[in-house]
């Protein structure tokens, strides 16, 4: 589950916009809860058509905004299964505002065979209404750069368009769903050329991007079946021998 809210409008208007894109299947009803984290509270605003992704708009009143702004808010998607709830997210003011990411060709869709690479940041603005970005690449003949929206692997919509430059910058003008889409890494830039007509190299828009996949370290239980493992290998290829 991932969802953003709009700040500056909460200072100026006290009113909480949402956006909620989820994976619950048969979610039943969602609401927002009055609560610290690891604190079941009572439901302070029903959210509506719990299908994804959830939009609403909450007029809050300075006390409910004030609980907002300590991050005693929580969003709780219920099921019939689990009536209780199903996944909670717990609601904060801001939690995404600039990112650094990498463009390079394994992250087009399908991959390309190109070496070009290119290093951007984007920025989201103090009033959550637009996304600096600005990169620089090694695309030979670069022929169209654009901002899409859609999660790794998948192709998405463009949304903004970017000058033609080996350094260029930009700055996108976002909705209430695109700022969502952007706290969930779900932005992506796409740089185009005559040879890779559909995207050369491509970086989404998320620190998580470029990061190496972790390598799991064994526990101590992992380690003990992995030498009994190798035990009983060990006895049924000396029973072969004999």
């Amino acid at each position: 589950m991932s969802f953003v809210t709009d700040t500056w409008r909460q200072l100026v208007r006290r009113r909480l916009s949402l956006v909620c894109t989820h994976n619950v299947a048969g979610a039943t009803v969602t609401h927002i809860h009055a609560g610290p984290p690891g604190v079941n509270g009572p439901i302070a605003f029903d959210l509506g058509d719990p299908t994804s992704p959830v939009e609403a708009t909450w007029n809050m009143s300075p006390a409910e905004m004030a609980q907002l702004l300590a991050g005693a808010y929580y969003m709780n998607i219920h099921t019939s299964g689990r009536p209780a709830g199903e996944i909670r997210g717990q609601i904060l003011p801001r939690t995404v505002d600039r990112v650094s990411f990498t463009a390079n060709a394994a992250q087009e869709v399908p991959p390309t065979d190109s070496t070009a690479t290119g290093s951007c940041t984007a920025d989201l603005a103090d009033n959550a209404a637009s996304l600096f970005v600005e990169c620089t690449h090694n695309v030979a003949g670069a022929t169209m750069i654009h901002l899409h929206d859609a999660p790794p692997g998948l192709d998405g919509p463009v949304v903004f368009n970017f000058p033609l430059a080996a350094s260029f910058s930009g700055d996108a003008p976002l909705t209430p769903r695109l700022v969502a889409d952007f706290a969930a890494g779900f932005l992506y830039v796409n740089i185009h050329s005559a040879n890779y007509t559909e995207g050369e190299i491509r970086g989404q828009v998320s620190g998580a991007a470029a990061a190496a996949p972790a390598v799991p370290v064994p526990t101590l239980a992992q380690w003990a079946l992995l030498m009994m493992a190798a035990i009983l290998i060990g006895a049924a290829w000396m029973r072969m021998k004999s």
